[in-house]
């Protein structure tokens, strides 16, 4: 799964799907 992740995130631009999951981290705590 690790390896499939990588390539996606230099498909995304690298900091762009980090930036994306930041945002959903503290979206769920949050909620919780």
């Amino acid at each position: 799964d690790v390896a499939l992740k990588l390539p996606e995130r230099r498909k995304m631009g690298g900091g762009g799907k980090s930036a994306r999951d930041e945002r959903v981290l503290p979206t769920q705590v949050r909620v919780s």
